[in-house]
C-alpha cells in the first residue's frame, strides 16, 4: 500500500511511519503493525487525507490513548490516525454555564483536575480511568454510577468523508456504553461538557483521589490491561466480576494472559502474552459463562485488526 500521498499534504518523516508497530501505543502493549501510523498535530489536512483514503478504499482507524484497544498480532492493514500529538488541552471554560471544552486528545486525569480545581462537578469518578476525552465520549465511558452521557453537551467531529460536523446531545443515541459517535466511524475533534458547582475543590479532589484509590486496590495498574474487558448487564443480577469469579476463574491463563487475581473482570498481559492469547481468554470466559448461565457477556474492549 504506497502512503507517498501523505508527503502531497505536507506531512513528513516526523509525522508517519509505515509498517509501525503498534503494541507501543495500547495499555495492553500486545499486537502487530499498522501499514501506516499518522501522528499529525493539527487536524487542518486531514479532511483531505480521508477523502483520499475513502476513494482509495485505504481503511483507516483512529486511535486514541489506547487504553481499551487490542489490536492483533498480525497488525492493521491499513492507516492509523493517533490524537497523541493534537493539542491535548482545554480549549475553552464558560463558568457561567459551567461548560467545558476539551480536546479530544487531552487525557481524563487532567481534565478532571482541571474541573475540580474550577470547583465545577460532575467529572470527579472518572478519575484513574485510563484514556483520552476522545475515547471516553465515544465509549459513553461510565463508573462508579456516572456515565459521559449525564455531562455530554456536543462535540466537534470529523467524518470519514472529510466533512466537519457539530454532534449535539440527542438521548435517543446514548445507552450503556453505547454513543453515537460508534456508528458514525469518526474522528472526535474536541469535546463540551456541562458540569454543577461543586463542593469545593479539595472535597472534588478526595473524591477523586479515591476513585484511583480504588481503581488501583482492584489491580488496574499492576499490569498491562484494558481495565474492565466485559460490560455488565443489569439484566444478569451480578457485575460481569462477580459472575466470572463465581465460575473460579480469576487467576485462570491461557500462554501469557491471566484473568486477573485481583478483579475477574480484568484480563492481563502477565508479561508475555500474545494479542492471540488475551482475545482466546476472552472468548474462553465468555464461553463458560454462556454454558454455565446463558448470558452473553459482551466484550467493551475494541478488537483491532484480524482475529
Amino acid at each position: 500500500m504506497d502512503f507517498s500521498f501523505l508527503r502531497a499534504l505536507d506531512y513528513t518523516d516526523q509525522d508517519f511511519w509505515v509498517n509501525a508497530p503498534l503494541a507501543p501505543l495500547t495499555w495492553f502493549k500486545v499486537g502487530g503493525s499498522a501499514a501506516c501510523l499518522l501522528q499529525p498535530k493539527t487536524t487542518a489536512r486531514l479532511p483531505e487525507l480521508l477523502v483520499h483514503c475513502f476513494y482509495e478504499e485505504i481503511p483507516v482507524f483512529f486511535l486514541g490513548d489506547g487504553s481499551n484497544l487490542l489490536v492483533s498480532d498480525s497488525g492493521f492493514p491499513g492507516l492509523v490516525i493517533s490524537t497523541r500529538s493534537l493539542a491535548p488541552q482545554e480549549v475553552t471554560i464558560n463558568s457561567e454555564k459551567y461548560e467545558h471544552t476539551f480536546s479530544a486528545g487531552s487525557l481524563v486525569n487532567d481534565v478532571v483536575r482541571v474541573c475540580c480545581e474550577h470547583n465545577h462537578a460532575g467529572m470527579q469518578d472518572f478519575y484513574g480511568l485510563p484514556g483520552t476525552v476522545g475515547g471516553a465520549a465515544y465509549m459513553n465511558a461510565r463508573c462508579y454510577g456516572a456515565e459521559w452521557a449525564q455531562i455530554f453537551v456536543r462535540a466537534k467531529v470529523l467524518l470519514p468523508n472529510g466533512q466537519v460536523r457539530t454532534v449535539f446531545k440527542d438521548n435517543s443515541q446514548w445507552d450503556y456504553k453505547i454513543s453515537p459517535f460508534q456508528s458514525l466511524g469518526c474522528l472526535i475533534e474536541e469535546v463540551t461538557v456541562r458540569l454543577n458547582e461543586g463542593p469545593g475543590r479539595e472535597e472534588l479532589m478526595n473524591i477523586a483521589r479515591a476513585r484511583y484509590s480504588d481503581r488501583e486496590a482492584k489491580g488496574h495498574f499492576r499490569a498491562p490491561c484494558a481495565g474492565s474487558m466485559f460490560k455488565n448487564n443489569r439484566e444478569f443480577g451480578q457485575p460481569s466480576g462477580q459472575i466470572i469469579d463465581g465460575l473460579g476463574l480469576r487467576g485462570f491463563a491461557v500462554g501469557g494472559a491471566r484473568v486477573s487475581p485481583d478483579h475477574a473482570n480484568i484480563i492481563i498481559n502477565n508479561g508475555d502474552a500474545t494479542a492471540k492469547n488475551i482475545y482466546d481468554l476472552t472468548m474462553y470466559v465468555q464461553q463458560k459463562v454462556k454454558d454455565a448461565y446463558g448470558y452473553n457477556l459482551e466484550p467493551e474492549v475494541v478488537f483491532l485488526g484480524k482475529f
